[in-house]
């Protein structure tokens, strides 16, 4: 019994805690870099419309 739980217990959170944490920060500069050409965009756009 307990050698099961001690191979579960350490593979277990080992993967799930490697692939999340690798996710996470590839997301995070993604977005921040899509963030300012996309309010450069609106800009112009509500500037010609709104003139």
């Amino acid at each position: 019994m307990p050698e099961p739980s001690d191979s579960q217990t350490s593979t277990t959170p080992a993967t799930p805690t490697t692939e999340p944490t690798t996710t996470a920060p590839a997301p995070d500069p993604d977005p921040t870099s899509e963030a300012p050409p996309e309010t450069e965009q609106p800009d112009p756009e509500d500037d010609g419309e709104g003139e």
